[in-house]
């Protein structure tokens, strides 16, 4: 989430970089496995990213140049101590890289770029406004040009005759994908126990493929050609509204709650093909287009409490519910998803931990490999296509009895049902069906164990992880592996992370 909106696309580069520039971030905050009941719409980890609200008080920035790609940060006042504004910009140079080895009649290359931009305005000690907004694109482009010139004689029906062909052929592919985001966060403090936070805010994603081939012919007097063009679009765009507000009523208790509403307009698959034939004086054109081209409209309404209190001095709980409601077609769709999360400190430096959490997802992601593609698909829970729903459980202990080191271990356990994949055979394209006839619905469950050692003081800082952890998928007998379990993408059976950090003076 980037300052509280969902984000569908958060890599480029197929993966190998994020979205998020670290000149534009101010805080990152990761739930991993007890989640908050202000927390829905999803089933698995939440990455909650803060943007910088930029210096009011003097200016600065940076600038850096990398192997792949520059990126610039600029941040200061509008007006001294009270508006303020944030820029980062970042691109890869990675098609002016590639160009010296690619073919003359080629023109080949990918790039991306993202722009993070914030003001934040002080109207007074209680009200405060941020208006953020982010701009991001993968762009892919291939284009291949040959032409051709021969002459040769000919005997055909023993009359004797010179031919000559001239071809010429176009190929060309272009897709890019990303997101467009505009948000709008105001805060009030209303007194010294509640506290409000309002956000609007406009999300487009999507991802356009085009594609065309072209090819003519002339032989003497006569005369054919050949246009191929197929082109396909998918996307999401949202509106959304939230309230939320801190209440704190008595120091021992600590209390959130708010609600949310979210209007979505999926566009899933979007799929037109054109064909142009042409011999000497006879033409064909032909159109199609896939059975899905309508776009889906849903409404998304939420509802939270939680409470974060101490029972005993040594003993902390965090318990709420999230309660959701998905209208698509005609069709509501209703979830009631407790929380519920404890911290027990068995001593000074040890502490026990528990939680359990249900979740409900209404949009789900159709992939197409193991590795993030930008053809793996957001699609909407529909009147077939059931909304996901996961129960997960946690335990874990944390020692700190070492100075300045932070041990814990953590085991979990998820289970979900309706999780969708494609049907053996079937990917984003290539059949004339929409895409909820290519696809199927089953069971899945992640499970594992965590262990971490972190020193987190000193010169030298770091951390070792390992995570011992399995994901699975399960479809009905007949179905997609014929009912037998297989792994998920997201399977990493051992995972081993070591991070090191070393502070050679006050300045490097």
């Amino acid at each position: 989430m980037l300052d509280g909106v969902p984000m569908y696309n958060v890599e480029h580069l197929f993966g190998f970089f994020s979205v998020f520039t670290p000149e534009a971030v101010k805080k990152v905050s990761l739930f991993k496995s007890s989640f908050p009941a202000r927390f829905g719409g999803r089933l698995s980890s939440v990455l909650d990213v803060r943007t910088n609200d930029g210096d009011m008080e003097k200016y600065h920035g940076s600038f850096s140049v990398g192997l792949l790609a520059a990126k610039v940060n600029l941040e200061g006042p509008i007006v001294k101590g009270k508006t303020s504004f944030n820029i980062s910009a970042r691109r890869t140079y990675a098609d002016l890289l590639i160009t010296p080895f690619v073919k003359s009649d080629d023109n080949l290359g990918y790039y991306f770029y993202d722009v993070n931009a914030k003001i934040n305005h002080k109207f007074s000690d209680k009200s405060r406004l941020f208006i953020s907004t982010y701009n991001g694109r993968d762009v892919y482009h291939y284009d291949s040009n040959s032409s051709d010139k021969n002459t040769y004689d000919s005997d055909y029906n023993s009359q004797h005759q010179t031919v000559t062909v001239e071809t010429i052929t176009k190929d060309k592919v272009n897709f890019n994908w990303g997101s467009t985001i505009i948000a709008g966060r105001w805060n009030y403090i209303f007194n010294n126990k509640l506290f409000s936070n309002t956000t609007l805010a406009f999300n487009d994603y999507h991802f356009k493929l085009g594609m065309l081939s072209f090819q003519k012919e002339k032989r003497n007097s006569n005369y054919s050609e050949y246009n191929y063009q197929a082109k396909y679009n998918s996307g999401i765009k949202d509106w959304t509204y939230n309230i939320d507000f801190d209440y704190d009523p008595v120091p021992t208790h600590h209390v959130k709650f708010g609600v949310g509403y979210l209007y979505h307009n999926f566009c899933p698959e979007v799929t037109t093909s054109k064909i142009h034939e042409q011999e000497n004086e006879q033409l064909n054109d032909t159109t199609y287009q896939s059975a899905s081209n309508n776009n889906v409209h849903a409404h998304e309404m939420s509802l939270y409490g939680e409470d974060n209190f101490n029972l005993t001095d040594r003993f902390r709980i965090n318990a709420g519910v999230h309660v959701s409601c998905f209208n698509v077609q005609n069709q509501s769709y209703f979830s009631i998803q407790p929380r519920i999360s404890s911290r027990y400190q068995l001593t000074d430096d040890f502490a026990l931990k528990a939680s359990y959490t249900k979740m409900n997802q209404y949009i789900h992601l159709l992939s197409n490999s193991n590795i993030s593609l930008p053809t793996d698909l957001w699609v909407p829970t529909t009147k077939k296509i059931k909304p996901m729903k996961a129960n997960q459980y946690s335990i874990g202990g944390y020692y700190t009895g070492i100075k300045n080191w932070d041990f814990s271990v953590e085991g979990y356990y998820k289970g979900m049902d309706n999780v969708l994949e494609y049907k053996d055979g079937a990917s984003f394209s290539g059949s004339s069906s929409g895409w909820e006839n290519k696809v199927e619905m089953g069971k899945g469950r992640s499970f594992g164990l965590e262990f971490l050692a972190q020193k987190v003081e000193g010169r030298t800082t770091g951390w070792i992880g390992y995570t011992l952890a399995k994901s699975d998928r399960q479809f009905k007998k007949g179905g997609i592996n014929d009912g037998i379990r297989f792994p998920y993408k997201y399977d990493r059976r051992h995972n081993i992370n070591i991070v090191l950090n070393h502070k050679l003076s006050k300045k490097t």
